[in-house]
């Protein structure tokens, strides 16, 4: 939610906001729908986050109707698929004649707006970093020895909210979809990786063979741990549109070489 594609006003909910991630799921966007707080002491109430299947996504009318707040111009599947051209989006307009905000607004301020942290003391401090640890302990005993596909279940199982839990399980179906073989590693200081796993807390790679290989670091590497529910979902997503995007390239392959013998 934090990078959106795209950010609309709902228009069946009045006060509600459509926020439209960036990643499609099984060629779908996901959609998640937000009750703002109505003071600085409330939080933001995610009321619902789905895959839309159920008919194309209506961004040229609610942009026609005035209803978009936000949109990132940047290349994505989102804004591929939304069938909204970057000239389109510049020139639209709100109902309620206020901004349409884009991308380098979003950079703008968050480079003019200072993060305020709370301040803790140095045994509270020590707390969180002691909790923290031991949840990540405890996800990487979990699943230690297991196979991604056991992996991928706990993370369902085990899943935050139901948007981690819709994402989670329609990356294992598009895993399966595509056929493709995924390893899952956890590596350790002194274990032989990738080089672009040096400076990540986890990688997905595609080899020659077909083969996906997801790896995520230890609880040994300190900073560098990728024992965290997220990071594990972020590198299971990937390994499913590899998996997906490798499985169209070669049946592509496959009818040109059929057409040309």
């Amino acid at each position: 939610m934090e990078d959106p594609a795209f950010v609309f006003d709902s228009d069946t909910e009045q006060g509600r906001l459509v926020f439209v991630a960036k990643e499609h799921v099984n060629s779908s966007p996901v959609v998640i729908i937000v009750e703002p707080a109505e003071s600085k002491v409330d939080g933001h109430v995610m009321v619902n986050a789905y895959e839309r299947t159920n008919g194309k996504t209506p961004f040229n009318r609610w942009v026609d109707d005035g209803l978009l707040r936000y949109y990132d111009r940047n290349k994505s599947a989102a804004l591929d698929r939304s069938g909204l051209q970057s000239a389109r989006l510049s020139q639209a307009r709100r109902s309620d004649k206020s901004k349409v905000y884009r991308d380098s607004d979003l950079v703008k301020y968050r480079d003019s707006t200072p993060v305020s942290y709370p301040k803790f003391s140095v045994a509270a401090q020590n707390t969180l970093q002691s909790t923290e640890t031991s949840d990540q302990q405890r996800i990487e005993k979990a699943i230690t020895g297991k196979s991604a596909t056991e992996v991928l279940q706990y993370l369902i199982d085990n899943a935050p909210n139901f948007a981690y839990e819709l994402i989670a399980t329609r990356a294992k179906q598009a895993i399966k979809k595509s056929g493709a073989p995924v390893g899952f590693t956890i590596t350790h200081i002194g274990d032989s990786v990738p080089i672009d796993l040096i400076d990540r807390k986890g990688s997905t790679d595609l080899y020659h063979s077909g083969k996906i290989e997801i790896r995520v670091n230890g609880v040994d590497t300190g900073e560098k741990s990728g024992m965290d529910m997220n990071i594990l979902l972020h590198e299971f997503v990937h390994a499913a549109t590899i998996g997906l995007s490798t499985t169209r390239h070669l049946s592509q392959n496959r009818h040109y070489s059929t057409l040309n013998r």
